[in-house]
């Protein structure tokens, strides 16, 4: 997804569904395939421009929460990217995707 576009979403986003997408981001389904993915992979380097990217996403959305969970979430995308298939974890952020 650009950065552009996510952007966008969260501008239009208002704060009940940006509480939805958290709630259901901590739901068992997701939380603990996540938790597993980042435990198999482990710390890799933080994605470049990461602060910069994390403003950008705090000002469209005004909700640092879930800007840390974004950063998180390429964190782990970056890092299977280099390690493993990523159809495999692109699969596990669909429904957080479709949220959206």
């Amino acid at each position: 997804m650009e950065i552009e576009l996510l952007i966008k979403n969260l501008e239009s986003s208002n704060h009940t569904a940006l509480d939805e997408i958290l709630d259901n981001r901590d739901q068992p389904a997701f939380d603990n395939k996540w938790v597993s993915a980042y435990e198999l992979l482990g710390e890799d380097e933080a994605l470049e421009k990461e602060e910069n990217i994390f403003k950008k996403l705090s000002v469209a959305s005004n909700n640092h929460e879930i800007c840390s969970y974004i950063i998180d979430d390429f964190r782990l995308i970056q890092t299977a990217g280099n390690k493993l298939d990523t159809h495999n974890l692109i699969g596990l952020f669909k429904p957080l995707i479709a949220s959206f």
